[in-house]
């Protein structure tokens, strides 16, 4: 099982997905640092076949920035959103 969370200042996470009995955790911690995340499901996207999931958050530390990613699932999605948000905010929060 892929372990995701915030440890000692930091994001930690094995592979890329996050399991989805997560989320409510890591949203909460989230919005603990300032920072609002959308997620979204795109129907006309889903029934084209295209990456219907999207992964917004922003505000905070990031201030007027925001990290994005669109994926075909929403695991993999929250996955690569936190691996930019620990690549983006190590040195804030250490």
């Amino acid at each position: 099982m892929n372990a995701v969370g915030w440890r000692n200042g930091a994001w930690f996470h094995r592979g890329m997905t996050v399991p989805l009995e997560r989320l409510p955790e890591i949203l909460d911690h989230l919005g603990q640092l300032g920072l609002t995340c959308i997620v979204k499901i795109d129907g006309e996207r889903s029934v084209a076949g295209e990456r219907p999931w999207t992964v917004l958050v922003s505000g905070g530390p990031l201030q007027s920035d925001y990290v994005r990613r669109e994926g075909n699932d929403l695991q993999s999605c929250f996955g690569n959103v936190l691996a930019e948000l620990e690549r983006r905010l190590a040195r804030t929060f250490t």
